[in-house]
């Protein structure tokens, strides 16, 4: 089963409802559901969301998290979610 399958049965059975699916990947175009490519983050940007979520990293960490983030604002916000409450940190090599 491809991941088309499970996706157009949603669109056809839930006509009241928005269903928004990110991927790294290309997903097969289908009928009836629109794919839309996004650019990831400047690497300032991705700096800027994790700096909100954990503002007490040093420059040098906040970089190494930014770039490891890959310009993807959903990881760095889970990663400076993380980071913020402890379930992640930093090493700077």
């Amino acid at each position: 089963m491809s991941i088309c399958s499970p996706l157009l049965l949603l669109v056809q059975f839930a006509s009241l409802a928005v269903l928004v699916i990110t991927s790294r990947v290309p997903v097969a175009e289908a009928e009836g559901i629109a794919q839309h490519t996004v650019a990831g983050l400047a690497s300032a940007e991705c700096e800027a969301i994790v700096r909100r979520q954990a503002p007490e990293l040093r420059e040098g960490e906040l970089r190494k998290v930014a770039a490891v983030c890959n310009g993807v604002p959903l990881i760095a916000l889970l990663v400076g979610d993380s980071l913020a409450h402890g379930r992640l940190t930093v090493e700077v090599s």
